[in-house]
Order: C-alpha cells, then sequence, then structure tokens
C-alpha cells in the first residue's frame, strides 16, 4: 500500500496573472470556457451544452406564433424593458448580448398589461434564460477563486505524472 503521508506533487500556488483574466472573461462570455481552460474539458463541455442550451430553449419559447404564414422573431428581454430579467440573464455573456441586439427592440405593444400577440410561454422562455445567467454567475465565481486554481494545477500534476505500478 503506497505511504499517502507525502504527497509529491509540487505545492501550488495561486497568481494573478493575464491568463487568469482571459479564463474568467471567458467563463463569463461562453459558460463552460473557464473549467474547460482549467484543464476540466468533460465538466466545461457539459456545462456549456446544459447552460446554453437552457438559454437557447429559452428564447425559443419566446417565439410568437406566426400568423398568415409570417415567421416571428424571438421576444429577448431586452435592457429598457426589464431591466432586473435583464440582468439576470447577462450572467450569459456573449448569448446575451447577441439575443438582445437581435430581438430585443420591443414591439408597439410589448409592454402593454395584456397583449394577445405575445408567445403563450414567454414567462417560462424568461425563466429559463434567466435561470441560465444566474447558474452562469455562480461558475464564473469558481472560476474566479483562488482556490479552484490551485486544484487544477495540482489536478494537471497529477495528470502529467506517469502512473505507478505497484
Amino acid at each position: 500500500m503506497p505511504d499517502r503521508t507525502h504527497d509529491t506533487a509540487p505545492q501550488a500556488r495561486f497568481r494573478l496573472s493575464g491568463e487568469y483574466f482571459f479564463t474568467v472573461l471567458s467563463s463569463w462570455l461562453l459558460p463552460g470556457a473557464g473549467h474547460w481552460l482549467l484543464g476540466y474539458r468533460v465538466r466545461g463541455a457539459l456545462l456549456a451544452a446544459s447552460l446554453l442550451g437552457l438559454f437557447w430553449v429559452g428564447e425559443a419559447l419566446a417565439i410568437p406564433a406566426a400568423e398568415g404564414g409570417s415567421r416571428s422573431k424571438p421576444i429577448a428581454v431586452g435592457r429598457k424593458v426589464n431591466p432586473v430579467f435583464f440582468a439576470c440573464q447577462v450572467g450569459n455573456g456573449f448569448s446575451t448580448l447577441l439575443a438582445e441586439a437581435l430581438w430585443g427592440k420591443p414591439g408597439p405593444n410589448v409592454l402593454d398589461p395584456i397583449d394577445r400577440s405575445l408567445p403563450r410561454y414567454l414567462n417560462l422562455g424568461i425563466l429559463f434564460t434567466s435561470v441560465s445567467g444566474l447558474i452562469n454567475l455562480l461558475l464564473v465565481l469558481h472560476v474566479m477563486d483562488p482556490r479552484t486554481w490551485v486544484q487544477a494545477a495540482r489536478d494537471a500534476a497529477l495528470r502529467k505524472r506517469p502512473a505507478s505500478g505497484g
């Protein structure tokens, strides 16, 4: 049985660097990118697929029903229409900024109290996109944590070390 009292892995230390800021910014702009850049490839891919999927399904739920064969565009929560939900969604970074640029301007009757032309599942779409953004903000905080960087350095050192047969 191997002796585990002495860890042979080098001690990892945290340092602020350009790589740190790039990874944190990437983590915000594209969910899962921070974990991917830290070396957690499967985790990063799963986080990206789940959070981006949740966000874009929410956007798809915000597409009004087409009338008379015309194609309808989704209704994104814009910063001017509802700043609270936009603040929740902006945790998704690039996806939110893209959705607002494409679809964020309100139509003529979007702000009326009862508007029959609004998508049936608009509230559910807003919930999905907002929750996705809030979860990604938690992931950004995880990537910002120095302990995450130290653990990622240890894990990388262990992956590089050849397995000892015994």
